[in-house]
Order: structure tokens, then C-alpha cells, then sequence
């Protein structure tokens, strides 16, 4: 994982890590400390067809004509 590759990449410059190897185990308990991610977006969403409004209140007036 890139996240692993660039832990191991900072640690090398500080000193008292020259035994950190930013396991698997290290970058899946990092992602759930801080609250991150490996899924990805799949889909943002749809557009609503232009006359959506007048639908939607076509809708709402049939709901209360029919609950009478």
C-alpha cells in the first residue's frame, strides 16, 4: 500500500525508528485511528429530470386526493 511505502519513506529520517516496517497490520490499524478508507466513490448521484417539481407536487395532491 502507498500509505505503508510513504510511513517507511518519513520514519527513515527520524531517529529511533530503525525498526519500524509499517506492516499491514500498521496501515489498517492507522486507517481506523484515523477514521479512513480504502472503498471508493462509486457513484455521485443522479440528475433530476426538469420537471421534477411538478411532479412532485402532482404526487403530493394524488396522495391527499386519495386519502379523503
Amino acid at each position: 500500500m502507498v500509505l505503508g511505502f510513504e510511513a517507511r519513506k518519513l520514519a527513515k529520517g527520524m531517529e529511533g525508528t530503525e525498526t519500524f516496517k509499517a506492516s499491514r497490520m500498521w496501515v489498517l490499524r492507522f486507517m481506523q485511528r484515523h477514521s479512513l478508507s480504502v472503498r471508493q466513490r462509486t457513484h455521485i448521484g443522479q440528475n433530476l429530470p426538469e420537471d421534477y417539481e411538478d411532479k412532485l407536487i402532482e404526487s403530493d395532491n394524488d396522495s391527499c386526493i386519495t386519502s379523503h
